[in-house]
């Protein structure tokens, strides 16, 4: 007898993927997952997370490679890619970045009092 595997995504509020799990590892808590198929004895359902997803996930710039829309797993676009990438906060300053701002701000000050 086969088994049949149940395939769950998780989304966030713009209906991007943002999780898959299923298969002979169900979610402990299904609360916010949606399922989206199911199928036998196949690594894409019984090992959904690495196996579902035919780019996998997420790609190499971070962004979510899938949504959903009307129970229909859908490849996102370059543009919906680039709007995600242009909202990215912008990272902290590195330590070393903060020491090279220092010394710029302590060489603008000196050569102001030089002028004065």
């Amino acid at each position: 007898m086969e088994d049949n595997y149940i395939v769950y995504v998780k989304m966030d509020t713009t209906s991007r993927i943002t999780a898959i799990e299923g298969g002979m590892y169900l979610p402990k808590d299904l609360t916010g997952w949606t399922q989206i198929d199911e199928g036998i004895e196949d690594s894409k359902y019984t090992h959904p997370q690495g196996n579902y997803l035919e780019k996998g996930l997420i790609d190499e710039n971070g962004c979510y490679n899938y949504k959903l829309v009307d129970g229909v797993v859908l490849g996102r676009t370059d543009e919906e890619k680039a709007i995600d990438i242009a909202n990215q906060p912008t990272p902290p300053k590195t330590p070393q970045e903060e020491i090279e701002e220092l010394k710029q701000l302590v060489a603008d000050l000196a050569s102001l009092q030089l002028g004065v």
